[in-house]
């Protein structure tokens, strides 16, 4: 019999390259994320969206964006919808 193309994905996927776990890899994950640098006066806003999916078919979506205040300061703002959760973050992070 032959197996399903999400099947087939991830069996692949369980044993990745070393390059791929050094930057990260969760195994039964897969995980991304885009976005954008504006420049700004006082710093960069870098707005993005994301998407994780489990390997048990758990559907993670993210937005938000992200302004960075010179090497000292930034901030976070970010929505995420799983399932039925929704969740809404805000990070400051000074160094």
């Amino acid at each position: 019999a032959s197996q399903s193309q999400t099947s087939r994905l991830w069996r692949d996927l369980e044993t990745p390259a070393p390059r791929i776990q050094d930057i990260g890899w969760q195994p039964g994950e897969l995980a991304a994320e885009m976005g954008y640098g504006f420049a700004l006066e006082p710093g960069t806003l870098s707005p993005f969206a994301g998407m994780r999916v489990s390997r048990t078919g758990t559907q993670t979506f993210t937005l938000g964006s992200r302004l960075k205040l010179g090497s000292h300061l930034s901030l976070e703002l970010t929505g995420e919808s799983q399932d039925t959760a929704h969740r809404l973050g805000l990070h400051l992070k000074l160094r």
